[in-house]
């Protein structure tokens, strides 16, 4: 529930049975779209959205705890598995092409369910005019100044996952690989 990049805030969403093999190979199916909690907007106007990180969590976790919806944990302990270099996105409704949304998810979308990949940026590489072109594309689609200089800022970027991408859920050091001091 916190800000993007953030995995702080976490509440388990979905249990869903995994095949014993190893490296375990599963399908998630989501009918129903996320609680009202955990949708939020980019600006007024903008299709609400929620984000996900695909994950396992340890054996033991009982039945119990996630149908009473357990209290967020502040980020996940290094024994579960999870893909944070993909998010899974809920749109309520589409994010068209001139639409704030659609330039942070990479490109417009339909609603409904889709995965991204996120791929972490150093926002210090920004040239001013590169900020500047930024900033003036996003008050153009109706952010204001500060919002979209603060999008533009962020330490990631997303764009739309092919069909066949596979998420791999990771064990141990969880979260991007920060930016780090290099520019490309």
């Amino acid at each position: 529930r916190g800000d993007p990049p953030s995995m702080d805030q976490q509440d388990l969403a979905t249990r869903a049975p995994v095949e014993a093999t190893f490296p375990a190979t599963f399908t998630v199916h989501l009918y129903h779209p996320p609680p009202e909690a955990a949708r939020r907007t980019l600006a007024p106007g903008e299709p609400t959205y929620a984000r996900a990180n695909a994950a396992a969590i340890p054996a033991g976790i009982a039945a119990s705890q996630v149908a009473a919806g357990p209290a967020p944990v502040a980020g996940p302990p290094s024994n579960y598995g999870v893909d944070a270099n993909h998010w899974i996105i809920h749109l309520s409704s589409e994010a068209g092409p001139s639409s704030v949304t659609a330039w942070w998810l990479g490109g417009p979308m339909p609603a409904g369910f889709h995965v991204v990949i996120v791929t972490s940026v150093n926002p210090k590489c920004l040239t001013p005019d590169q900020l500047q072109a930024c900033t003036e594309d996003l008050a153009h689609r109706g952010l204001v100044a500060d919002a979209a200089r603060a999008l533009c800022m962020a330490p990631y970027r997303l764009s739309p996952a092919p069909p066949s991408e596979q998420l791999i859920l990771d064990v141990g050091a969880i979260g991007l690989g920060g930016p780090g001091d290099v520019c490309p």
